[in-house]
């Protein structure tokens, strides 16, 4: 996988869906209007994808079926105490431990310089075909 890295404030999420899509991240708009959640389900739509997301303050024992493989990639939003706004990253299952998921950051579109870590997780998303639902 390519790692894409931020130009902007604001790009975070298309680098992170562009890498695990295998797309250009000038194809995948930046959702940052007051109608954050519609345009970004409205382009998945459109593409044919659908987004489940998961807070992490879920434990595993909620969903015992969910396995990840060794290689699993989902996007993962970080978020600081002091900002409002939240960050995504690229995370890589690690394993499984009591009443949790535990994953690591694989990528961050910041760079080396960015001041999120794994402990600052709010949720993980996946991103899957629609196709793969029927």
């Amino acid at each position: 996988m390519k790692k894409i890295y931020q130009k902007s404030h604001n790009d975070c999420y298309p680098c992170c869906l562009a890498m695990l899509l295998k797309m250009r991240k000038e194809d995948i708009p930046i959702f940052n209007s007051k109608n954050y959640a519609k345009e970004k389900l409205q382009w998945l739509e459109s593409n044919n994808l659908v987004a489940i997301t998961i807070p992490t303050t879920l434990k595993t024992k909620k969903f015992p079926m969910l396995y990840f493989p060794k290689s699993f990639f989902c996007l993962g939003f970080l978020r600081l105490k002091h900002k409002r706004f939240g960050h995504a990253v690229i995370l890589k299952f690690d394993k499984i431990e009591i009443d949790s998921w535990k994953f690591k950051i694989w990528h961050d579109p910041l760079g080396s310089e960015s001041p999120y870590d794994i402990s600052n997780l709010e949720f993980i998303e996946f991103i899957i075909s629609k196709d793969f639902l029927k």
